[in-house]
């Protein structure tokens, strides 16, 4: 918190998961790919999730270039295929007892995508 501070940061916007959304039944393959939201639950920040965009073929097609090294790559790998349409987000988080920060970042973030799509 002490550097957050220096920073002189409102929020953070990182990566929500390290993959998109999974298909039913496929979650338990990339248990970690939670890291990213995981660490901010475990300190007790806030934290919001949005969805930003979604799996393209051309990401479907990137999937079959990728070797993964080891098995927490190959279960993200496995889980992604076929992930074709679905949510790939990011996170907003904030200092503790800051959630209305949160809501309000993902509100704004949201409302420029929507004026991006417009």
């Amino acid at each position: 918190m002490k550097r957050w501070k220096e920073l002189k940061l409102d929020a953070v916007i990182c990566p929500g998961f390290a993959c998109p959304a999974q298909l039913e039944g496929r979650g338990l393959r990339c248990v970690g790919a939670c890291s990213y939201p995981i660490i901010y639950n475990l300190i007790d920040f806030p934290a919001g999730a949005l969805p930003i965009t979604t799996e393209t073929e051309e990401d479907q097609k990137a999937l079959e270039l990728v070797k993964p090294r080891n098995w927490f790559e190959t279960g993200i790998w496995k889980s992604t295929r076929g992930a074709l349409g679905l949510p790939i987000g990011c996170q907003v988080v904030a200092l503790p007892f800051q959630e209305e920060l949160v809501l309000r970042v993902m509100r704004d973030i949201e409302s420029k995508l929507s004026a991006v799509d417009e």
